[in-house]
């Protein structure tokens, strides 16, 4: 073949596939994966009204030299210089009020499940998203941790408003008695997720 037709064939196969590459770009509108999500499900972080302190963690030097294994005791080996600088690693530790409540024995459901679970209290179920803002905003402006799940059904979608999650179902329990007496809101105790 001669040189300039080759030229001329290379040439077009470069504007092919640029054009291939840039056209549904100049074309077409935004592709589905460069959407961003406006809304999220996710409950904000209750405000906690006890505070939080770091308490480093204390280590010393007999810990360090007894960390030797029974081979290499008998064994002569060379003393290793302990930098006097070296900071010892912090541990934040979460000091909360904890009100006492009486321990009921665990559901045999309950020690049959394996991973965490959590417990909620479900304060109603609405056929309108809404109505179920309206009671979330009310029981987060109390200071509840609250949030709308939705659940699809076959008739259509429902709205159900939750406050938690807590790890214990005791827990779960008193915070059940407190929107009772606080805000005249009467629901159930109910596993999570």
């Amino acid at each position: 073949m001669e040189q300039r037709l080759k030229e001329r064939l290379v040439g077009a196969s470069v504007l092919v596939i640029l054009a291939v590459i840039f056209i549904p770009m100049l074309l077409g509108g935004s592709p589905e994966s460069d959407q961003l999500i406006t809304e999220t499900n996710i409950p904000e972080r209750p405000i906690s009204k006890s505070g939080s302190r770091v308490v480093p963690l204390q280590v010393t030097q007999t810990d360090i030299a007894n960390t030797g294994t029974d081979e290499t005791r008998g064994k002569d080996v060379e003393p290793v210089d302990i930098q006097a600088e070296a900071q010892p690693p912090e541990i934040t530790l979460e000091v909360t009020e904890e009100t006492k409540i009486q321990e009921k024995p665990a559901d045999k459901q309950q020690s049959k499940r394996v991973g965490l679970t959590a417990w909620v209290v479900q304060l109603g179920s609405f056929n309108t998203r809404e109505n179920a803002e309206l009671l979330n905003e009310k029981l987060r402006k109390a200071g509840y941790p609250a949030f709308v799940e939705p659940l699809k059904q076959e008739d259509g979608t429902i709205y159900r408003v939750r406050v938690g999650p807590e790890l214990l179902r005791s827990d779960a329990e008193a915070l059940l008695a407190r929107l009772k007496s606080s805000m005249n809101l009467n629901g159930f105790v109910r596993q999570y997720p």
